[in-house]
């Protein structure tokens, strides 16, 4: 009887506390008011959900097989499984012809990590993309140096604005671009028209500000990125740490101006970016590749970068005409 207690209040600990995270999901925004502790539990949906699962079958072995904790652990693990297939999205067909001659452009975006001082070691990871454009956030005076000595010969194209910290930028391209005027956030932030074989594709790499510490600065931003995200008449791509999973109603805000994710457009909007240095496994996706109605979405990949606390994106897309 004694041994039991802990792991029954484990268990309603486990079953309760995932079912505020999908209370706090499913309010969306009316749950703002919470502040952090909102964005927090928005971020760790459906897996805070789908852990109590396990409760459910543990508690359902026991002598009372229909006992509360195991019907209520079995409604938050179903919520959980609602909720995870909804960002896991499905493959999408194309929804135009292609570009000229089927060809494609290839983008990459890494968050580099300010402290990262193993970039050396990620070059061989960088040049194996044969990525197109390269895009990078949290980009150093020394990251530039490291980078120009080993692959600008391959992107003769760039626009680089480092910074100290976590502020800085860059974009670097095998094909003639255009740096365009942005709106400035706290970070950096890149907006270009890159002139490649497959077509012009705007190309708008950014960085929000983390918000555990500045919810109030974050979701100024993610107004800011909404606002200005109206559907537009040409192939575009958003591309960057958001610092925001799908569950955030300030990411899907973006999303209702006429964009989708990459990732969920194939299918694979549950993969995670976020942590990726940890003992544990990354279970969010904070980096993501938004994409405008004019553009198909060819592939979609995930990459790891020694010393960054991140995992790297590729989208592969094709102008529609």
């Amino acid at each position: 009887m004694t041994a039991r207690r802990p792991a029954a209040a484990a268990g309603w600990a486990t079953v309760i506390g995932g079912g505020a995270t999908v209370i706090a999901t499913v309010a969306g925004r009316r749950a703002q008011r919470l502040g952090a502790a909102a964005v927090a539990a928005q971020a760790i949906v459906p897996w805070s959900a789908l852990a109590a699962w396990p409760v459910a079958a543990i508690a359902a072995l026991g002598r009372r097989p229909r006992n509360v904790l195991a019907m209520a652990g079995a409604a938050v693990g179903t919520a959980g499984v609602v909720i995870a297939a909804r960002m896991a999205g499905q493959p999408a067909p194309n929804r135009r012809s292609t570009g000229a001659d089927g060809e494609t452009l290839s983008i990459a975006h890494v968050n580099l990590l300010y402290l990262n001082d193993v970039l050396d070691l990620g070059v061989p990871v960088l040049r194996g993309l044969r990525a197109d454009v390269l895009t990078f956030s949290e980009y150093t005076p020394a990251h530039a140096v490291v980078l120009a000595h080993a692959l600008a010969e391959h992107y003769p194209y760039h626009i680089e604005r480092a910074g100290p910290y976590a502020h800085g930028m860059a974009l670097w391209t095998r094909f003639p671009v255009e740096d365009l005027p942005a709106t400035a956030l706290t970070h950096e932030r890149i907006t270009a028209d890159v002139t490649a074989p497959a077509g012009t594709v705007r190309v708008m790499v950014m960085h929000t500000i983390s918000p555990p510490n500045k919810v109030a600065e974050w979701r100024a931003e993610m107004a800011l990125l909404a606002a200005e995200a109206q559907a537009t008449d040409r192939p575009a791509v958003m591309i960057g740490d958001f610092n925001a999973s799908w569950n955030h109603p300030d990411l899907r805000a973006i999303a209702a101006a006429g964009w989708r994710s990459a990732h969920r457009d194939r299918g694979r909007g549950l993969s995670p970016s976020w942590p990726a240095d940890r003992w544990y496994p990354a279970f969010m996706r904070i980096d993501h590749a938004l994409v405008s109605g004019r553009v198909n979405v060819v592939d979609v990949m995930d990459f790891t970068l020694p010393g960054s606390d991140h995992r790297g994106l590729v989208v592969t897309l094709s102008p529609a005409q």
